[in-house]
């Protein structure tokens, strides 16, 4: 039986300073071994120069076209930002306008090349590639991101792949489209974890909630999607400037679980070995 691997990763390193911090903290008293940074992120600067000691904290690029702003001018990337300059699409209508042809793809390479190019220059520990909202996950977004990461040489990609399909309409689109993605990440020699934990209750993974996920063996390489933070002022301005999102979030409360002791000696008695996605194609 093949070793047991997890990466513990963070979501929206650089969106406050709130979650930096807590991010650090994670990582520096718990089992956080990855972070995902939003190199658009109002407090980008703040995450860089928390998390430059911490070579042993993994990398991602958080790639995004949802919320705050592009890392271009945005005149270059005129489909997707509104009158404001930024991005101002959801989900839904993002997927719906690439579906109608609405989105030049030139733009949505350019912008995540500035992206991925903002994060190298830093000098961090760069090791994957992500999205925001799991974006990437849309044929034609994949094709871009997976362009990118040969590129760069950045072939590590979370492919977001529920361990378990639960109720909601999308954890299921993202589930189907996971094999679909798989297959095509294989082909083109990109890597990624075998099973995504913590989509199914995105923001409120709380200890009870960890510790139900890991309630049996497995080989190979898992990812527990994490989104600690500290409340601030910041985080209430976006709450009401549209991150409608940020209401449901259980950020400290997943803190904790992050430092939490018998979440630890879980790991231990399931003899899971904490990596992140520079250290894990090996398990």
């Amino acid at each position: 039986m093949r070793e047991a691997g997890l990466i513990v990763s963070a979501d929206d390193l650089g969106l406050t300073e709130g979650h930096n911090q807590a991010i650090v903290e994670a990582h520096t008293r718990g089992i956080l071994t990855s972070a995902s940074l939003l190199t658009g992120g109002p407090a980008f600067d703040d995450a860089v120069e928390r998390v430059r000691s911490l070579p042993g904290l993994g990398i991602g690029v958080h790639l995004t076209l949802l919320e705050g702003r592009p890392v271009l001018p945005a005149g270059a990337v005129p489909d997707l930002v509104d009158a404001s300059g930024a991005f101002g699409l959801s989900w839904g209508r993002l997927f719906a306008r690439l579906a109608a042809g609405r989105v030049r793809i030139e733009q949505v390479r350019r912008e995540w090349r500035a992206q991925i190019e903002r994060a190298l220059v830093t000098g961090l520990n760069v090791t994957h590639l992500d999205s925001h909202k799991h974006i990437h996950m849309h044929p034609i977004l994949l094709g871009v991101a997976l362009a990118l990461a040969a590129e760069f040489g950045l072939r590590r990609m979370r492919l977001t792949r529920p361990v378990r399909l639960t109720a909601g309409a999308k954890p299921a689109v993202l589930g189907v489209l996971a094999v679909w993605a798989r297959r095509r990440a294989q082909w083109r020699g990109v890597w990624s974890p075998e099973g995504l934990l913590g989509l199914e209750a995105s923001g409120r993974m709380t200890r009870a909630r960890v510790l139900a996920a890991l309630d049996r063996p497995w080989s190979g390489t898992r990812e527990l999607m994490m989104h600690p933070a500290y409340p601030s002022l910041v985080l209430d301005r976006l709450l009401a400037g549209g991150y409608d999102w940020i209401a449901e979030y259980q950020f400290e409360e997943e803190l904790a679980t992050l430092q939490d002791e018998g979440v630890r000696a879980r790991l231990e008695e399931l003899q899971v070995r904490l990596v992140n996605y520079g250290a894990s194609e090996a398990i």
